[in-house]
């Protein structure tokens, strides 16, 4: 395995480094389903077993000194030790490693180990076919249906392996679990859900489960990216639920000022109409702005709400990108809901013959996703997703709201969807209301869909609301819950 040393130093490279301590968790929770100890040479092996399970006990970075006396502890060998210390200097005093060199390694690194298992694999099988092998476990097996029965347990073992989650059970052995989850959703408010905070659809939904895909459709502008902002901000404040929240359009900072500016409208700072998000950004508010901007940044460092997690991806992301992202979070808190704003800009995984066909692939990945993560629980994912520019001008000029037609284009936002929802802002010249949105639930698997009502809006401070909301605090929507 010596040609491989490269890419383990730079697995230890990453681990070993300031920023490591951040993520400790999820990074060696990811190396040790993914890899596990095999994949590194014995040197490298020793580094990182004492790094990780440093890390895993005292939540902090090894130093040199700490490093030599856990050697000393598990009484290694002195001469050993100064070779282990020796790669630890290295690793230690050289480059940092990118997030991006670091995933490189790992890919190889976990190539290398599935193609050693399978290796082992087949040579077991030639040996079974062979008859030189007489027995598996307890069972005499020789000639080609024994080898091609052990060929096909094994194959399926290793990918089952590969992948991040095996969704399989014994429904007659899991009585107890069943009654647990079905308590946890009864004495939930919204009966186990996540509410939108939008009554019209939360009156039909009762919150969504994990493993819902929900889609918010409508052209740029329209309100798509607010719509989702606000979802997340009810999540956050209102239900204690935590949130990622990936862009890739949106910097990161912009979506961090909307959510201020939408959470300076509640009625505890006493600034009704809000803090303006384009007056934030140039650092424009008056006296009396900035002291509801204090305030609610006070009120932010509370520990009394959820978790918002705002994720900028990079160009050319993928599907696996996020999900591995998500692993990361999960390592500190329970992820409720995640937030990808917006799919299109995702990359797909192979090429196709036009964009709404890789973009079917990225939609039945962000699907598996929701459904297989954190072992199969599962997780709530929504997502804006737009609509092409001539449905835009045919509700132009018909006045009317999307309809299902719009997601024609592309089959799994339809078909892998469980709940659609359409926002859209007609044009003030062709009769459209500054303060509203026209909607339309295009999808609901589990119930009914509404093809036109209305949603109150406030752009400048990124509020979208029902128009019975008058707040948004959740003690106003004590009759939906």
């Amino acid at each position: 395995m010596a040609d491989l040393e490269p890419y383990q130093k730079r697995v230890l490279a990453c681990v070993l480094s300031e920023k490591a301590a951040v993520s400790f968790v999820g990074r060696f929770s990811e190396l040790d389903r993914e890899l596990g100890e095999g994949f590194f040479s014995s040197r490298c092996r020793a580094v990182y077993k004492v790094v990780s399970n440093y890390y895993k006990l005292c939540y902090s970075r090894i130093s040199r000194d700490e490093f030599v006396e856990a050697l000393d502890s598990a009484k290694i060998d002195p001469t050993v030790i100064v070779e282990y210390v020796s790669l630890f200097e290295e690793i230690e005093s050289g480059e940092p490693v990118s997030e991006g060199n670091f995933r490189f390694a790992v890919a190889v690194l976990k190539e290398r180990t599935y193609e050693d298992r399978l290796f082992g694999v087949l040579e077991e099988t030639i040996k079974i076919l062979g008859g030189s092998r007489k027995s598996v476990g307890d069972a005499k097996v020789a000639g080609y249906a024994s080898a091609r029965a052990y060929l096909s347990m094994k194959i399926a073992d290793l990918d089952s392996q590969d992948q991040e989650v095996v969704l399989d059970g014994n429904v007659v052995e899991e009585a107890g679990e069943l009654m647990e989850e079905y308590v946890l959703i009864k004495n939930s408010p919204i009966r186990g859900g996540v509410s939108t905070g939008f009554r019209e659809i939360d009156e039909i939904t009762g919150g969504f489960r994990p493993g819902d895909l929900v889609l918010v459709a409508g052209y740029s502008g329209d309100g798509k990216s607010m719509s989702c902002i606000n979802v997340a901000h009810n999540l956050v404040f209102n239900q204690g639920k935590n949130v990622v929240y990936a862009t890739g359009e949106t910097l990161r900072s912009q979506v961090r000022r909307r959510l201020i500016s939408l959470r300076s409208r509640n009625p505890q700072f006493g600034y009704p109409e809000g803090l303006k998000s384009s007056v934030m950004k140039i650092g424009g508010f008056n006296e009396e702005q900035e002291s509801v901007y204090r305030a609610v940044l006070e009120d932010l460092g509370s520990s009394k709400y959820g978790n918002f997690v705002i994720l900028q991806f990079p160009r050319n992301a993928t599907v696996e990108f996020l999900a591995n992202q998500l692993i990361r979070y999960s390592s500190k808190f329970d992820v409720d809901c995640f937030i990808i704003d917006e799919l299109r800009l995702l990359s797909s995984p192979r090429r196709r013959q036009s964009r709404w066909e890789e973009l079917d692939d990225i939609i039945l990945s962000v699907k598996n996703l929701g459904v297989s993560y954190n072992k199969g629980k599962g997780i709530v994912v929504v997502s804006p997703y737009q609509v092409r520019r001539e449905d835009w001008k045919k509700a132009v000029t018909e006045g009317k709201s999307y309809n299902r037609s719009c997601l024609a284009n592309c089959s799994e936002s339809e078909r892998s969807a469980d709940f659609i929802w359409s926002v859209f802002d007609m044009p003030l010249e062709n009769g459209g209301n500054p303060s509203e949105l026209k909607c339309a639930i295009l999808k609901n698997r589990d119930g009914e869909v509404i093809p036109e009502f209305y949603l109150q809006k406030d752009f400048s401070t990124c509020y979208v609301g029902s128009r019975s909301t008058p707040s948004l605090d959740i003690d106003d929507f004590g009759d939906l819950i």
